[in-house]
């Protein structure tokens, strides 16, 4: 019998995922693990990919430990992440999703919190999607659903582990090889989507100040740019142009106090350097890219486009 939490689901399920694409099935899991770092996106891409409906989701978090270096400092650890994605999970309609604190320094600790995340769900087909947490954390969630997996054949249950992670650099999800499932992996790019609003910063935890706008800000600016880094000669002079002059000249100058050597009483001396405010208009009109990119004239269809873009840039940057 289907509960209205599972055809709720369903539904946004139907409506994140993208149609017709059945390769996530086999790797659907009754109980997933997911270790909590400082960011929940590859987990939430991890839960919604690889979580059969009405499965349960144990997200693994590291708790607040006082450090010896600061008396009285404690650290939040990732608790406060893993309670902003458990109710993104919630609000989607994954209603059994669990948190559970370790700490992170401590293998004995993390290992013996995912026994305990383990024997408090009954499933078959469990698994871990370690890219979320610190290094220490993936490596003993894994090894301890090895182990633990490996006690439970020795009983006679049947039980299926999973092993997978999310590759950022080829948006892929990697799937360990195991006894009966050879290494795979699966294209995640557009297997997922999410809005911004509604998912991303829901789950960060963040809300916009101003409402979006489709419309281009500086279209001209935006145009030279482009014409520019069509050129990799031409980008690379970008670049250095900006770091070396419109950064340095586009600031107001500022009077610093520092120890001068080559003062004969010893004496601090002031000196000028850029500041955090920025210049106004008239200097920074003034600014051009010439010498520093000879290549203006044949990649920006005019050179005021150049002048333009650095008051732009000014503009931009107060917002």
């Amino acid at each position: 019998m289907i509960t209205a939490k599972q055809e709720l689901m369903s539904d946004k399920i139907e409506r994140i995922l993208k149609q017709d694409d059945n390769r996530w099935e086999p790797h659907r899991l009754e109980h997933l693990l997911l270790p909590i770092g400082g960011n929940p996106l590859p987990n939430a891409v991890a839960a919604v990919l690889l979580t059969s409906p009405g499965g349960t989701i144990t997200l693994i978090h590291s708790e607040g430990e006082p450090t010896d270096a600061l008396v009285g400092y404690q650290k939040i650890g990732s608790f406060p992440v893993a309670q902003k994605l458990e109710a993104w999970l919630n609000g989607f309609g994954f209603a059994k999703v669990r948190l559970k604190g370790v700490h992170e320094s401590r293998p004995d600790s993390i290992i013996q919190g995912v026994r305990e995340a383990l024997d408090s769900v009954v499933a078959t087909k469990i698994g871990v999607n370690y890219t979320g947490g610190t290094k220490a954390m993936s490596v003993h969630v894994h090894r301890a659903l090895e182990l633990w997996t490996a006690e439970q054949r020795k009983t006679g249950k049947e039980v299926e582990a999973s092993f997978s992670y999310l590759d950022a650099r080829r948006l892929e999800m990697v799937f360990d090889r195991t006894t009966s499932r050879p290494s795979e992996a699966l294209y995640a790019g557009c297997a997922v989507k999410l809005d911004l609003e509604q998912d991303l910063l829901q789950m960060h935890g963040w809300k916009l100040k101003h409402t979006p706008t489709d419309t281009p800000i500086r279209p001209q600016s935006a145009q030279a740019l482009l014409n520019l880094h069509s050129n990799p000669e031409a980008a690379e002079r970008w670049r250095e142009w900006v770091q070396t002059e419109l950064f340095r000249n586009a600031k107001r100058p500022e009077q610093i106090i520092v120890n001068c050597s080559r003062s004969p009483d010893g004496q601090p001396c002031s000196v000028d350097q850029p500041g955090e405010k920025w210049a106004n208009k008239t200097t920074l009109s003034g600014l051009a890219m010439t010498p520093a990119i000879r290549l203006r004239r044949r990649f920006t269809p005019k050179s005021r486009l150049v002048r333009q873009h650095t008051t732009d840039y000014a503009a931009l940057s107060r917002r």
